[in-house]
């Protein structure tokens, strides 16, 4: 998933890369350095190119990449800025989206409406009435207008709560 923070209007998002700044103009080069030593004559070339983002057909192939991070959930997240900021993120999302999260035994949890140009959203560990979920499984069901629905299984494990607050 992406760094964290959002990714503003004058960053580039690359696959996991975040350009911040201006785009770059056409034939800019962009030098990337990796841990894997290159062989002689190894070349890679990236392009990118502007999203569509109204294509519904895109967006219904694209089903199968939307994923959550991280799942299953061990009492934190690398995103997380502190223990009081509990979230998952549900990335590769279409412009609209309704999430509902249930319990396995159909309880519903909490739903969460979507409805801009990122690519994804974040559940902040909480039920519709603000409280922290228990730990166990939930089913998380999108719903897509004009794209289709998803059902994804999530693993919550919650860190031991001491009070830490009089």
């Amino acid at each position: 998933p992406p760094t964290a923070g959002a990714v503003s209007a004058n960053s580039l998002l690359l696959n996991n890369i975040v350009i911040k700044g201006d785009v770059p103009e056409e034939g800019t080069v962009i030098k990337i350095q990796t841990y894997k030593p290159l062989g002689l004559g190894d070349v890679f070339v990236g392009k990118v190119e502007a999203s569509n983002l109204n294509d519904l057909n895109q967006a219904k192939t694209n089903l199968k990449q939307i994923s959550v991070f991280p799942n299953p959930y061990f009492g934190a997240n690398s995103l997380e800025r502190d223990k009081y900021q509990r979230f998952v993120r549900f990335t590769n999302l279409p412009n609209a989206v309704t999430l509902r999260i249930y319990s396995l035994s159909g309880v519903f949890i909490k739903r969460i409406d979507k409805n801009d140009n990122s690519q994804y959203m974040d559940w902040d560990l909480r039920n519709k009435d603000g409280l922290p979920v228990a730990s166990g499984m939930y089913l998380a069901y999108l719903d897509m207008p004009g794209v289709g629905t998803k059902i994804m299984k999530l693993a919550v494990i919650m860190e031991t709560q001491y009070i830490d607050r009089l």
